[in-house]
């Protein structure tokens, strides 16, 4: 696949016995990129045909203003048929982790 429709990262969610339940594709994004409205419906569209179960797009951004861009509805161009990506921005993360809910709750620290 050329490098301009590569994903930043792809996780892929596996069951028990090692088949693919998810995909999730991870992508960085600091700043509006219109191209990017082109790009995530066909990489989740790929990635879908590949590995045969539901997929996802989920963009990862420090900026509020980009967070708000990137979580409006893309059209695919297909009638009925849109990609609206799952963000996650400055306003989904906590704001303050005390070092004792950083023990409690590592998850919560690695945000």
């Amino acid at each position: 696949m050329p490098s301009e429709l590569r994903a930043d990262l792809v996780v892929v969610l596996e069951d028990d016995a090692g088949m693919p339940v998810m995909g999730i594709i991870v992508e960085v994004q600091l700043r509006k990129d219109r191209d990017q409205l082109f790009v995530w419906p066909l990489v989740q569209a790929a990635l879908r045909a590949r590995l045969r179960c539901p997929c996802c797009v989920l963009v990862v951004t420090p900026s509020p203003v980009v967070a708000r861009w990137a979580e409006r509805l893309v059209s695919t161009g297909q009638p009925g048929v849109s990609l609206r990506p799952l963000v996650l921005g400055p306003a989904r993360l906590p704001r303050d982790v005390t070092a004792e809910a950083a023990r409690d709750n590592t998850e919560l620290a690695a945000g």
